[in-house]
């Protein structure tokens, strides 16, 4: 008897598909993207004789695995965190400090999200390692949660 073909992964879901497999509503997905927590995508659509739809909110698979890593859902539980010692590690973080420092020293309307950091870092900063719109956002929702931990 042979075993069937393994089907490749689809490439997006929809945020009622990841609060299914993580077990909470939709809602609570939503407040994690408004809160820079998860990176929420727009997947435009186009019904049968109707006009382009705006878009349909979905997450993709990389920012799901993404996201169950950083916070230890789902199978990605399993993925050890990265230890601040390993000299990569070290060099993208000191990288975003370096950065962030710049961004302090000429402050200018406009900086008041992360995304609008983010954005900007990226356009000062596009080369340096460890300065991606990825490693932004899970270093930036990493460094928020250590403020608020009250240990």
């Amino acid at each position: 008897m042979t075993t069937p073909p393994r089907l490749p992964e689809k490439e997006w879901f929809t945020l009622e598909e990841i609060a299914e497999r993580w077990k909470t509503d939709r809602e609570t997905v939503v407040h994690w993207g408004k809160s820079d927590l998860l990176h929420i995508s727009f997947r435009p659509g186009r019904e049968r004789g109707k006009p382009l739809l705006l878009g349909t909110p979905v997450i993709t698979r990389a920012e799901r695995d993404r996201f169950e890593a950083e916070h230890q859902l789902g199978p990605n539980a399993t993925a050890p965190p990265k230890n601040p010692s390993d000299p990569r590690e070290r060099r993208a973080l000191l990288n975003i400090i370096g950065a962030m420092l710049e961004l302090i020293k000429s402050p200018r309307p406009g900086r008041d999200s992360n995304n609008a950091v983010i954005a900007e870092l990226l356009d000062n900063w596009p080369e340096k390692y460890g300065i991606s719109d990825r490693s932004l956002r899970a270093k930036f929702a990493e460094a928020t949660r250590s403020l608020n931990d009250d240990d």
